[in-house]
């Protein structure tokens, strides 16, 4: 489903594990017996890859380019008193509050959203 929207590609171990490209992030998967179902997989980006020839690839985590706000990890523990002053705030006493929790435990959350939404 991801590669028919562009949002992924198949590529074939063998057609590059001896020119591996240099943005190749490669990370370590662990299959997790599961209550539901017969395992569960969990991706870790934290761990450093070493290869078949000796070399060693660094983790994803080290990788990455961090490009978030520092402070926004540090807002999140804010969040619920933000929503309750947003209410209290609201000075039509007719006004409707729609709210939703996602729980993405087994699975990641993709929104496609117009630029700057």
């Amino acid at each position: 489903d991801k590669v028919s929207r562009g949002q992924a590609q198949l590529v074939k171990g063998a057609d590059i594990k001896d020119d591996l490209p240099t943005e190749l992030k490669i990370s370590l998967i662990a299959a997790i017996p599961h209550y539901s179902w017969k395992f569960r997989s969990i991706l870790d980006l934290t761990f450093p890859l070493r290869l078949t020839d000796g070399a060693i690839r660094n983790s994803v985590n080290a990788t990455t380019e961090k490009t978030a706000p520092a402070a926004a990890i540090d807002q999140i523990g804010c969040v619920l008193k933000r929503f309750i002053h947003a209410f209290a705030e609201i000075e039509n006493e007719d006004a409707n509050f729609f709210m939703a929790k996602f729980n993405v435990d087994n699975g990641f959350l993709r929104l496609d959203c117009k630029n700057r939404e």
